[in-house]
């Protein structure tokens, strides 16, 4: 997936660095002397440090410009830790001292409030992620409308699930594997909240571009739909009578449904709920 490392380039605004942490010695903290040992097995101390600074920087935000550092430094942090954490899982399954199932993260969350640590790929590996709740009270307690509509946009866009968006559906046999749910109206709710979200400013147009991205990417490159043609092809003549769509989404919306209408031909599988079609591999989006 693509990583971003964007920073307003504002002078009373500007993000903070986390690439000036050191690992000198901290004040104590209760809530790391209590998860000390989980904390030693999975992250080395620069990756402690840099989850103590990133608490400190929940404090005082009050401007959206503010909000949006934050929601930056807390990506890059995520990022920094997963590749951390996963390694350390690596190695410890190749020398025998973890079982193939993940163990109980659920400490994690105490110790960094807003992420949280989940087994996935089948409880066969871990990853981070946000707590997209809190995302979303931090936005709305601030000045500004722009981080409101974009913190309800990745709300709505992952809700409880956080590995897979809502507008897929992950097969029970194997969740590294899913169909498109194009005609249950999620598709829809999405994109009526991206158009708020552009209109509310222009702060996060990268970060809605990539989310527009992977969900055009699922109507128009998708080969596998969990429910029938008819279904899809109601949900996206919805999208352009009731949605102030761009003309040229317009066209492309109506050529992918043309495509629908001989589906064999362009190799797309509908009713692939029950799991009897052929997959590719998904890549889960990483916001």
């Amino acid at each position: 997936m693509l990583s971003l490392a964007l920073f307003v380039a504002c002078k009373d605004n500007k993000p903070k660095d986390f690439s000036d942490v050191t690992t000198e010695q901290q004040a104590p903290d209760s809530v790391f002397s209590i998860y000390k040992d989980s904390m030693n097995k999975y992250f080395g101390p620069l990756e402690q440090d840099l989850v103590r600074k990133y608490k400190e920087n929940h404090k005082g935000m009050e401007t959206q410009e503010e909000f949006y550092s934050f929601y930056r430094n807390t990506h890059i942090l995520k990022n920094n830790l997963k590749k951390t954490l996963q390694a350390h899982i690596k190695d410890m399954k190749k020398r025998g001292i973890m079982a193939e199932d993940m163990p109980d993260f659920s400490w994690f969350k105490v110790v960094a409030e807003g992420l949280d640590v989940a087994d996935v790929q089948n409880h066969k590996n871990a990853d981070v992620f946000y707590d997209y709740n809190m995302l979303l009270r931090y936005a709305q307690k601030t000045e500004g409308n722009a981080d409101d509509e974009y913190a309800k946009l990745i709300r709505l866009s992952f809700e409880d699930n956080r590995y897979y968006p809502i507008w897929a559906k992950p097969l029970e046999q194997n969740e590294d594997l899913s169909c498109s749910l194009l005609g249950d109206g999620k598709h829809y709710k999405v994109f009526e909240q991206i158009i708020k979200a552009r209109k509310a400013g222009d702060l996060f147009d990268r970060e809605i571009a990539k989310l527009k991205s992977l969900l055009y990417r699922d109507i128009f490159f998708r080969k596998e739909y969990c429910l029938t043609a008819a279904d899809a092809m109601n949900e996206l003549e919805l999208m352009i009578k009731k949605l102030d769509l761009k003309e040229s989404d317009k066209k492309l919306f109506n050529a992918r449904m043309t495509q629908f209408v001989t589906p064999g031909k362009y190799k797309i599988q509908f009713g692939c709920e029950s799991g009897n079609c052929q997959h590719d591999t998904s890549v889960r989006p990483d916001l």
